[in-house]
């Protein structure tokens, strides 16, 4: 006949045996999800540092674009009464920017600056190589190239 303490001490032993298997699962799904997670914050990290260098960027050739476009053309103005943007003038401006400059990545190429025929936008698009922090030991994964376009219109 079993009596009500060998119930419990059944109950007990049954008890840790499940706790035992539960550390045990425990003890393998923390560093699993562990190496996850910094595989993730590595991720995270590079992307936010590839947004970074693309946002800094298209700052440094904005500013370059509003500035060439302010070069108006002299001549053009005087014969024609027409306001149009200097090419000549313009493309030494936003050269002289992007070189001045401390872009966060390396610049691939020279800087492309094309003006339209109206003579009143002007467009400025560079390309820039920067290299990933934790993804670049991955294999597979090299330096990404960022494009960045920004044009400044002249108003008048």
């Amino acid at each position: 006949m079993t009596t009500a303490r060998d119930f419990l001490t059944g109950a007990a032993m049954l008890l840790r045996r499940q706790t035992t298997l539960q550390r045990a699962s425990t003890l393998i799904l923390v560093p699993a999800m562990t190496v996850v997670f910094i595989v993730l914050a590595g991720i995270a990290v590079d992307l936010s540092a590839m947004h970074l260098a693309q946002r800094r960027t298209h700052t440094i050739i904005s500013v370059a674009a509003d500035d060439a476009a302010g070069m108006i053309d002299d001549r053009a103005l005087q014969l024609e009464g027409e306001v149009a943007i200097d090419p000549e003038a313009s493309r030494r401006v936003a050269l002289a920017h992007i070189n001045a400059a401390h872009l966060p990545a390396e610049l691939i190429g020279d800087p492309q600056i094309t003006i339209d025929s109206d003579r009143r936008v002007l467009t400025v698009e560079v390309k820039v190589q920067t290299d990933h922090i934790f993804l670049k030991s991955v294999p597979g994964m090299g330096p990404e190239i960022i494009t960045v376009r920004s044009s400044a219109r002249l108003r008048g």
